[in-house]
């Protein structure tokens, strides 16, 4: 079967664009809920978002900067949500570049 590698790449690529725009969804949605007492379900959403985000970064090999600050504006929430208190680990990259 023939087959573009080009193809992938572009699709790859264009993944990213929707994966940031449903985490800003998802965060929006969970902040009103928080606000509204959402409870579980908030938390199934955020895990489904996280999930969600985790494969994208698979198939893609890697994040954007605009869908990691879309994480990042997620990391509460979920603490929240989950009833955590423990600060989500700060970006190797953000280490590499203090040294």
């Amino acid at each position: 079967m023939p087959w573009s590698w080009a193809a992938l790449q572009q699709v790859q690529a264009a993944s990213l664009k929707p994966l940031a725009l449903c985490l800003q969804a998802v965060t929006l949605h969970a902040t009103a809920a928080a606000g509204g007492g959402g409870g579980a379900g908030v938390g199934r959403l955020l895990d489904s978002a996280i999930s969600h985000a985790y494969r994208v970064h698979q198939f893609v090999g890697g994040l954007d900067a605009a869908c990691v600050q879309a994480l990042d504006a997620l990391a509460p929430l979920w603490h929240a949500a989950h009833g955590t208190t423990a600060q989500p680990p700060q970006h190797r990259r953000a280490e590499s570049t203090q040294q």
